[in-house]
């Protein structure tokens, strides 16, 4: 069983979702392009 987790922060200007595309690829080397949607992500949880 494999578990794959990608985790980060935000930075200043930048929308949750660029920057889930930015850590993931920073994390498991994937390239998400620019057609993601939001669709493709499922919330977990926020701290704030």
């Amino acid at each position: 069983m494999w578990d794959i987790s990608v985790a980060g922060h935000i930075s200043t200007g930048q929308d949750s979702l660029s920057a889930a595309a930015r850590e993931i690829n920073e994390e498991v080397s994937v390239n998400l392009g620019y057609n993601v949607d939001i669709k493709d992500f499922r919330y977990m949880f926020s701290l704030f």
